[in-house]
């Protein structure tokens, strides 16, 4: 055996021995307690506001149920081009990049290294004259490097944990953008369905009105009706006219979001032809809703991640209380003269351990892992407020939903009165019984009946569509993440 590989074997030995023999010196970890338990899904209790007919999970395309051609191509083109969802992926790729960055520590790194450069050396300094080469010379150095840090303790095994953990939770931020981005523009596309059936209405009830006007404002020339029932008549009238133009703000409005939200300009909105899509309420939800949203809502996946990478943090800063080992080397050849770089005289290398001990940083250890350990608890509380959002929004929708057939079938019992009404004051009128202002009420009546009946309607697609986005929207996990459990119990090191 050649003697510098003895004499690094020897040192070696004498690294990992004074390496062992000084481990006590490390600076002392605190002890922060057992880490918090994330409460488990179950501990929520639902069942009974949440019991409802069996109904099956939303289906990843939901959209496409509803049967209308023109919301699909707004979803499609939401999809495509809106930002909020391209910045999400953009995360996304970046936090891909950085747990990828991370994870190449866990292997050993080789690099290669030149020099070349001319030099003139001082006569009058540490080497004698006669021994300093004269005039200028050219140096020349090459190396190939090797080093690599051996993850005794964890630490950057745990680094890659966290930036995985943060990798995934970026994914579920994603399918969140997307969850929120296609329900906005089906809650966007209900609103311009509703405010259109209002303005139908509307101008139904203007036409009344100004009929209604009309007639008090003969009787008024025929000495049958004073100026204050005119004046009277007017003003509901002029209120009708104002509420129309508030509609067609509001549609205007709701047209510029569409756009926006599909990533165009308001022009776009100006092309949506008047939404007609309604729907029958129906109230059902999908089984054991408790335990299963905390796979199907990406919110929740998100959090559930973000509470993951805490805890590998904490492993992480843990890690850093022990010794950091690195081995290193390299081989080349160094020279006087370029052109004598590559003779056999030129040789060198190196090898050997380095140890780096953390004895006394000024309380920076400590500091840092309780500030992971706080980061952990407090991502362990948004995952659980998390949750508990999601099943209150789930169960503030079914609470409307169930008592929204009901409200479906007194509008339908309330229009078909008010129907009746109508023939009864219309066949009056023409058999010479009742006055043309009596009909005039009546349809009056009906319109009011008419526009509840499509709010309550439209009611219908809307708390449907909320529902959807209660539910995740069609997002699941991966059997995976499904097992993924952030109630570890276990107790830091004293």
């Amino acid at each position: 055996m050649s003697l510098h590989r003895i004499l690094f074997a020897k040192s070696r030995l004498v690294v990992m021995a004074v390496a062992s023999s000084i481990l006590a010196a490390c600076a002392p970890m605190p002890s922060l307690g057992p880490v918090v338990d994330a409460r488990p899904p179950e501990s929520f209790e639902s069942k009974e506001t949440l019991a409802a007919p069996e109904a099956s999970w939303p289906a990843d395309r939901w959209w496409e149920k509803y049967n209308d051609p023109q919301l699909n191509q707004l979803i499609e083109e939401g999809l495509a081009d809106s930002p909020d969802l391209k910045a999400a992926q953009a995360r996304l790729r970046r936090a891909e990049s950085l747990s990828q960055s991370v994870g190449s520590v866990l292997y050993p790194q080789l690099s290669a290294n030149g020099t070349v450069f001319g030099q003139e050396t001082s006569t009058n300094y540490i080497v004698p004259a006669p021994y300093t080469p004269q005039g200028w010379y050219s140096y020349g150095q090459a190396t190939l490097n090797f080093n690599w840090e051996i993850d005794f303790w964890g630490k950057n095994r745990a680094a890659l944990a966290s930036a995985v953990s943060e990798s995934q939770a970026r994914r579920a931020e994603v399918a969140q953008a997307r969850l929120i981005l296609t329900t906005s523009i089906a809650r966007s596309y209900a609103d311009l369905a509703r405010l259109v059936a209002d303005r139908t209405t509307a101008e139904k009830a203007l036409d009344i009105r100004t009929k209604t006007w009309a007639l008090f404002n003969d009787r008024q020339q025929q000495g049958l009706e004073n100026v204050g029932a005119v004046s009277q008549a007017a003003g509901k009238m002029h209120l009708v006219e104002n509420e129309l133009v508030q509609i067609d703000v509001r549609i205007a409005e709701t047209r510029n979001r569409l756009g926006a939200l599909v990533g165009a300009g308001p022009d776009r909105g100006l092309k949506i032809k008047p939404p007609a899509t309604l729907l029958q309420a129906r109230y059902a939800l999908p089984p054991d809703i408790g335990i299963n949203l905390v796979g199907r809502r990406p919110d929740i996946v998100a959090a559930r991640w973000q509470a993951e990478a805490g805890q590998s943090r904490i492993e992480n800063r843990k890690a850093m209380f022990y010794p950091n080992v690195n081995v290193a080397a390299f081989v080349g050849g160094q020279s006087l003269g370029i052109n004598r770089l590559i003779e056999s005289g030129s040789y060198m290398s190196n090898a050997g351990p380095a140890v780096y001990l953390p004895i006394f940083l000024g309380g920076k250890l400590r500091a840092d892992l309780a500030a992971a350990r706080a980061e952990y608890d407090e991502n362990v509380a948004n995952y659980e407020k998390t949750l508990i959002q999601a099943l209150n929004e789930v169960a503030d929708v079914a609470a409307g939903l169930q008592q929204l057939q009901k409200q479906i079938n007194l509008t339908d019992r309330s229009v078909a009165a008010q129907n009746r009404g109508l023939q009864v004051a219309a066949n009056r009128y023409r058999g010479g019984l009742a006055s043309y202002l009596d009909v005039l009420v009546a349809e009056d009546e009906l319109l009011n009946s008419w526009r509840v009946q499509t709010d309550v309607q439209t009611r219908a697609f809307i708390l449907d569509v909320a529902m959807i986005k209660a539910l995740g929207g069609g997002y699941q996990t991966s059997a995976a993440q499904d097992r993924l459990d952030i109630s570890k119990t276990e107790e830091f090191p004293k």
